[in-house]
């Protein structure tokens, strides 16, 4: 609140302290009292405050008590604010004047002009433009004034005077006035300050929120969207909803916007995780965010972001875990490619096809390359080789995954033409089995039936005999 400031002229209330509905006009009226004031002012006027209309005063005497309406109205916009005007006066000074010359000419039938108001202490020089000299004459003056010249008399006192020019017999008539004068102008002194405290709001309404999903999941690297449903649940238009948010992982499509009685709008997050090591990730977050409007209660709420497994993060400046968690997965892929040597690798990519731009001298020496990395990160550090193994493992990785793709598909095959060997093998033996079982069984049948036709023989020759 603004305190009341002693002047030539008391208000009362000051300050002048308003609440009201935006969109509404309210009328105060305010008390004026010139009892401490000695002069009279004029045209008085107040500094322009938003919002307010203050009345213009033409005058205030001294001793004098009146009421004057101060009108504030917010016409839709808010005008909360705390504020001082000025009601500022004239009042009338005597100003003083310098000392001045009136020419008068003297012809052949008049003084031009005849008649003149001059101030105390001017002077009136008298300039005859005539081809002979001619004579004036006053009480206070008597001269000779030569052809073509001039003659000045200073007046002094106030009062009327006149001059006779004897030559030729006309008058001129001089009125001498004060040198002072009465004028309108302002001065500070009279000031006086009016504060105006204004407190303006919207009628209240009601605003929910709901999450079409409260819960995302986004994976390092990528970005994820979160939409929220704001809905207008009361009869006064929603004004100046605002969304702010802590976390610099949010952005959104919109914000600073109203909502209009009994309707919606969609606001659209986007989510874009900034994690600064691998450490971070397969953890949940709680992402804060403030709703809040001008004529609504301030809504809390959180977006639950899950960030599954990283074994490791690139950024823009990579750190030396970072790196050495790259090498390494970059080493593991090349193991799983079982390459001791050239000659094996080659004896295998010339039986298979492998799906990638790679002969077997740029597999080995990636294998070379890693080696020597690793071997520098263990003995030298990692400043000398942060360079690079950044290019390195930027520029390979993808590379170094589709050629241990290429080998995965290669191992299935592999195990595939097994398999169908294996099955033809089994086959085969089958009919084999099948063959020497029949063969078997013959053989015994043969026999049987041979030892069958020696027993018959046997016995035909003991009857015989």
């Amino acid at each position: 609140m603004l305190p009341l400031v002693s002047a030539s002229i008391i208000i009362t209330p000051n300050p002048v302290n308003v609440e009201m509905f935006i969109g509404s006009e309210v009328s105060i009226p305010i008390l004026l009292n010139s009892s401490n004031n000695n002069i009279s002012l004029f045209n008085l006027s107040f500094t322009s405050v938003p919002c307010v209309t203050f009345p213009t005063i033409l005058s205030i005497q001294p001793n004098q008590v009146g009421y004057v309406n101060v009108n504030i109205s917010t016409d839709a916009v808010s005008c909360s604010g705390n504020y001082v005007s000025t009601l500022r006066g004239m009042h009338y000074i005597q100003v003083d004047h310098s000392p001045e010359q009136k020419v008068v000419s003297i012809g052949n039938l008049s003084f031009n002009p005849n008649l003149i108001q001059v101030k105390k202490g001017d002077t009136v020089v008298f300039n005859n433009t005539l081809e002979y000299a001619v004579v004036l004459t006053s009480p206070e003056f008597t001269t000779t004034i030569e052809a073509h010249s001039s003659f000045g008399k200073t007046y002094d006192a106030i009062g009327d005077y006149a001059v006779q020019c004897s030559t030729l017999g006309f008058w001129l008539d001089i009125d001498v006035v004060n040198y002072s004068t009465m004028e309108l102008a302002y001065n500070s002194q009279y000031d006086t300050q009016l504060g105006v405290n204004i407190q303006s709001f919207y009628n209240v309404t009601e605003l929910r929120h709901s999450w079409f999903s409260g819960n995302i999941t986004v994976k390092y690297g990528t970005t994820g969207e979160a939409l929220l449903n704001l809905e207008n649940k009361g009869a006064e238009m929603a004004k100046n909803v605002t969304i702010t948010t802590e976390s610099n992982w949010l952005s959104m499509n919109k914000n600073n916007f109203d909502i209009n009685a009994g309707s919606s709008t969609f606001v659209l997050f986007t989510v874009d995780p900034k994690l600064l090591n691998a450490s971070e990730s397969n953890q949940s977050y709680n992402l804060h965010i403030s709703i809040k409007s001008d004529n609504t209660v301030a809504q809390d709420l959180l977006l639950n972001v899950a960030i599954p497994y990283e074994k490791y993060l690139i950024n823009d400046t990579p750190t030396y875990e970072d790196l050495l968690y790259k090498i390494s997965d970059l080493k593991n892929l090349l193991a799983l490619l079982q390459v001791p040597d050239c000659s094996e690798f080659q004896r295998n990519t010339n039986q298979y096809s492998i799906g990638v731009n790679y002969t077997w001298q740029d597999v080995y020496q990636m294998k070379s390359d890693l080696a020597m990395i690793n071997q520098n990160l263990g003995t030298n550090g990692v400043r000398g080789e942060m360079g690079l193994l950044k290019q390195y493992s930027e520029q390979n990785q993808n590379d170094i995954r589709n050629l241990t793709e290429s080998y995965s598909r290669m191992k299935s095959e592999t195990e595939e033409n097994a398999k169908r060997d294996g099955t033809r093998f089994t086959v085969v033996m089958f009919f084999v089995f099948i063959f020497l079982l029949l063969l078997i069984s013959g053989i015994i049948i043969g026999f049987i039936l041979y030892k069958r036709k020696n027993q018959k023989k046997g016995m035909l020759i003991t009857r015989r005999e």
